[in-house]
């Protein structure tokens, strides 16, 4: 997974942690203190554990991008091979995906 990819990801979780967020104080403002106090804790806490998430699918992607490397720097042509292989799927993917006239 890429940088990118992951930073986009969670900047996704992030928004949608907000959103959730937001809905769930305007639904405890409709409601009684005690119940609008619960919605803050899980509100609180489901951010908490997004962060969490986020945080460490960060980390396993990065040891993921570093065995890879490994693995290709110590098997130069299986990774040549996995490359080739992955580059004929996403090709016959495309192919198969073009609409036929």
């Amino acid at each position: 997974m890429s940088k990118s990819v992951a930073k986009r990801i969670a900047h996704d979780l992030d928004d949608a942690l907000d959103d959730i967020g937001r809905e769930l104080k305007k639904a405890g403002e409709a409601i009684s203190e005690e119940a609008r106090d619960n919605f803050t804790r899980v509100s609180t806490k489901l951010q908490h554990t997004a962060h969490d998430f986020a945080v460490e699918a960060r980390r396993q992607s990065r040891d993921l991008t570093d065995q890879a490397v490994t693995q290709a720097r110590q098997h130069p042509a299986t990774a040549v091979a996995i490359a080739t292989a992955a580059i004929a799927l996403i090709g016959l993917a495309f192919w198969r995906s073009q609409p036929s006239d």
